[in-house]
């Protein structure tokens, strides 16, 4: 490439990465940006197909180059989560934003055998990626080292906490929702309602907690029943006969559906007769005769996070930085036609 040629071209990239250009923008015509350089038009244009060739711009019919993403920072190992759901709600917006803010990703599929997680991490092409991006990652020790040889670490976790206090963690308030969910059926005139709540000190025993806190300070009634009972008529039959319960805030959408299934063969309507909330917003949402109310992880604000937070880490000049405090992202409310006022 002619000398000329290729300072335009590192000069309209450093113009899009430091966002005098931004993703989306038209840029100027060659003839506008020509005297920029003191060049021709035509010089202009090899630069411009020379950052096509690239991924950052792309002639668009009509409307002139667009920037498509930033310069390439780099190449970034996704692990995904054990979860599909998971995966299937966050993947996708989070590939998309690290591939628009300059970034290549190398998705590499969870397995249930720590071993093979292990093996997979320690490839030469992947140690090669500069940064390491766990959703939900597991907590085998085994998994651990292959994970700590990466300089730069950023996880996505439900739980509020992680092992390895070098990588930083960004999580959900889980607190925030069930005050979200507490304040929807109070609003409702709900005074007896009931939310699933595993045996054990998860990320949902934590809301389930507060949010039945939430509830009993309100003077309301708060049933618990576990993640099992969840799919029990029995059960739910009992928590609306015995104890008047008139909404109920699932475990996840898939158990809100169950619950809905269960009060249909009850004889019962939703939301007529019972409320019902969800969480995570899935697809499955909008799939009952009664969309979801549901939580929402917000994953554009989620996708956002990370992409801040390697951005972070790779400008860190401190190798294995600790991370004293997680990045809490708030969850935002969904409402549906599910819940409507106790009658």
């Amino acid at each position: 490439m002619p000398i000329l040629c290729e300072q335009v071209k590192t000069s309209l990239r450093h113009s899009i990465g430091s966002g005098q250009f931004n993703v989306g923008d038209v840029l100027p015509t060659p003839d506008e940006l020509a005297p920029r350089w003191q060049c021709s038009p035509e010089t202009v244009r090899k630069a411009l197909v020379e950052l096509a060739r690239e991924g950052v711009v792309r002639r668009v019919q009509r409307k002139g180059t667009l920037v498509t993403r930033k310069p390439r920072l780099g190449t970034i190992t996704l692990m995904q989560s054990y979860d599909p759901h998971l995966n299937g709600l966050l993947v996708e917006t989070i590939c998309r934003k690290l591939y628009r803010a300059g970034y290549d990703v190398d998705i590499l599929t969870h397995s249930n055998d720590p071993e093979t997680t292990q093996a997979m991490l320690l490839r030469p092409s992947v140690q090669e990626s500069d940064c390491l991006l766990l959703l939900s990652p597991s907590s085998e020790q085994l998994f651990w080292p292959a994970w700590q040889k990466f300089r730069t670490r950023v996880a996505f976790s439900l739980e509020n906490q992680i092992p390895d206090p070098h990588t930083q963690l960004i999580t959900l308030d889980h607190y925030y929702a069930a005050k979200l969910i507490a304040e929807h059926f109070l609003n409702l005139g709900h005074r007896s309602v009931a939310v699933v709540d595993p045996p054990n000190n998860s990320w949902v025993s934590t809301s389930a907690r507060a949010f039945r806190d939430f509830i009993q300070v309100a003077g309301a009634q708060c049933q618990t029943f576990t993640e099992a009972e969840s799919s029990s008529q029995t059960k739910i039959q009992q928590l609306v006969n015995d104890h008047g319960v008139t909404a109920i805030w699932a475990l996840n959408d898939h158990y809100a559906i169950v619950t809905y299934s269960l009060l249909h063969r009850m004889g019962l309507r939703v939301p007529e007769d019972m409320s019902i909330v969800g969480r995570f917003n899935t697809p499955w949402s909008v799939e009952c005769p009664s969309p979801l109310t549901t939580i929402s992880m917000e994953p554009e604000l989620m996708a956002d996070a990370i992409v801040i937070a390697i951005q972070q880490a790779q400008e860190s000049d401190t190798p294995h930085h600790s991370f004293e405090t997680p990045q809490i992202i708030r969850p935002k409310l969904i409402v549906r036609d599910s819940s409507s006022k106790a009658h």
